[in-house]
């Protein structure tokens, strides 16, 4: 039994069976041969003595697959390398807002009380790690270091929204605030904030 494969692959199968059953149907079970004329002149049908359908089955080589490249369907051992941005994970597009959703801002108030990080991302692997480290006036204030990328949540390509700093007591500090991300221990993306 074979294994399920791919549905691209199943339709070439599929087009080259139907390809077959079409060159097979189109044949005669005999050939008219002007060679064997029959007394009246008419042609005559002549059938191979064991019963096999002449010229039945066409080969490459006849001229029906030329200038066509057929794929292969068994399998490649050398598939092609992804494109060249997908091929290496990186964030990008670094903002701040008071929600997930929300406007970016470069500006808040002291009474801010949550404040979002949303950046893009592409070409993320669930082994990659990431950190991510919040400073405040160049001191560093909140260090997240090397947490798996969560590839079920996320996936490779997309925009998280939900990583927030938070003060519900007194609101986040005043100060020049800078986000910096890293992939793999590699700074990504970093931006800047005020909160005044």
């Amino acid at each position: 039994m074979l294994p399920l494969q791919p549905t691209g692959r199943l339709m070439v199968v599929a087009l080259l069976t139907m390809l077959a059953l079409l060159t097979l149907t189109g044949c005669e079970r005999g050939r008219a041969s002007a060679d064997a004329t029959a007394p009246g002149g008419e042609a005559t049908v002549t059938t191979p003595a064991d019963g096999a359908l002449a010229n039945a089955s066409p080969t490459p080589d006849a001229g029906l697959f030329d200038g066509v490249e057929l794929p292969s369907i068994i399998g490649d051992d050398n598939p092609p390398p992804p494109p060249d941005d997908l091929a290496v994970a990186q964030f990008s597009n670094l903002r701040f807002a008071t929600t997930g959703e929300g406007e970016a801002q470069a500006s808040f108030p002291a009474t801010t009380e949550e404040m979002y990080a949303i950046w893009d991302y592409a070409g993320m692997e669930g082994d990659d790690t990431f950190t991510r480290k919040w400073f405040r006036n160049d001191a560093l204030e909140v260090e997240h270091v090397d947490e798996a990328w969560d590839y079920l949540t996320y996936g490779s390509t997309g925009t998280v929204r939900d990583i927030y700093l938070y003060d519900y007591v007194d609101g986040i500090d005043a100060g020049r605030w800078r986000v910096e991300l890293y992939v793999n221990g590699t700074l990504q993306t970093s931006a800047e904030f005020d909160v005044q």
